[in-house]
């Protein structure tokens, strides 16, 4: 007698689910909006600027005319959006599956001229805060501020002690270029101290990519800091979510990060000519990291679990293997991080002093 035959795939895995992404109306945010959806997940978009949130919502309803979507008001930089976006989307208000933390600012090939200024005149890059405000004298640059320091304290926030149960899977978008990334001057820029000094210093601080590069490693470290920390309470995270933290590395997608007329350039390149420079279509993108957010979910794509399942803590890069990460990320480094992070939270007013958040 034949045996049953084979099951497929249900054909909306992720229905149910509730995934935070957060840069909303970014390239990679938006495609991997439209890529869950399509998988039935229900979608909330953090998204600093109403006009840009609007349209991210349309752009994911006209791909997915079923979608449900939604967008809340998120700016990283300020203690209090970060504050009311968790109030809104962690229990009881609501109970999601998972967080994409997918928010990032800067001009890679900009040059700072302030940022060239400071580090002459040894001063902080700290300013008096970003446009959408919130950041206060003393705190690391602006951008650090959006692109870490506001990410720790937003997956805190929406994972931390008592706040959801199991606390979702979380994914932080690295980047490759955490190679480049110098550890001791992420760990000044988050004491807001200012840029090391000599050549190299000045040369980090008035160009884009390396603050960039230092950012991807902070998101990577605090991965590895929150993994180590779950396992210290003893839940490892597994297949099915349960406090899972894991970093990627997306590969290079023409974004808002890219200057205007580059981003051009590289969009209009036919796909094999884009691929060998390293660029990759954001549509592909998303549909890996709905991919990697299925398999943290579920244990596997075809949502029974195995070997398919994440490893907790890893660092994954495009097509979800798992990848190496740079000499940097050590133990030590890890903890030297947490502890830089710690002060930066309070500096900026994400955590008062004596550990609470703030409201």
């Amino acid at each position: 007698m034949p045996g049953p035959p084979p099951s497929s795939p249900p054909p909306f895995p992720l229905s149910g689910r509730l995934i935070l992404i957060t840069g909303g109306n970014g390239t990679i945010a938006a495609a991997t909006a439209v890529a869950v959806a399509r998988r039935g997940a229900a979608v909330v978009l953090g998204c600093r600027r109403p006009d840009a949130a609007a349209a991210a919502v349309r752009e994911v309803r006209e791909a997915v005319p079923a979608a449900s979507v939604r967008s809340h008001p998120l700016d990283l930089s300020s203690p209090a959006s970060v504050a009311a976006f968790a109030r809104a989307f962690a229990p009881p208000a609501a109970r999601p599956a998972a967080l994409l933390n997918a928010a990032a600012t800067g001009n890679l090939f900009g040059v700072s001229v302030r940022g060239l200024w400071c580090a002459l005149t040894r001063r902080p890059l700290a300013g008096n805060g970003t446009e959408g405000g919130g950041v206060a004298a003393g705190c690391p640059p602006p951008e650090l501020v959006v692109n870490a320091v506001g990410v720790a304290a937003l997956t805190a926030a929406i994972c931390g002690a008592g706040a959801a149960s199991p606390p979702p899977l979380v994914v932080n978008l690295s980047s490759r270029a955490h190679r480049q990334a110098h550890l001791p001057s992420l760990l000044r820029a988050l004491e807001g101290a200012p840029p090391p000094n000599g050549v190299a210093g000045a040369v980090r601080a008035a160009f884009g990519y390396p603050p960039y590069a230092d950012a991807k490693l902070a998101n990577l470290l605090a991965v590895r800091a929150a993994a180590a920390a779950i396992v210290r309470g003893g839940s490892r995270g597994s297949g099915g979510g349960g406090g899972m933290v894991v970093a990627v590395h997306p590969g290079v997608v023409a974004s808002g990060l890219f200057p205007t007329p580059l981003r051009a350039v590289l969009r209009a390149l036919p796909p094999r000519v884009r691929a060998a420079v390293g660029g990759r279509d954001a549509s592909v993108v998303g549909e890996e990291l709905a991919d990697l957010l299925q398999r943290g979910l579920t244990g596997g794509l075809g949502g029974s679990g195995g070997g398919d399942s994440l490893v907790h803590g890893g660092y994954y890069v495009p097509g979800g293997r798992l990848g190496v990460v740079g000499s940097m990320v050590t133990p030590a480094a890890v903890r030297a991080y947490e502890r830089a992070m710690a002060r930066a939270l309070v500096a900026c007013g994400f955590v008062e002093r004596g550990g609470g958040a703030s409201a």
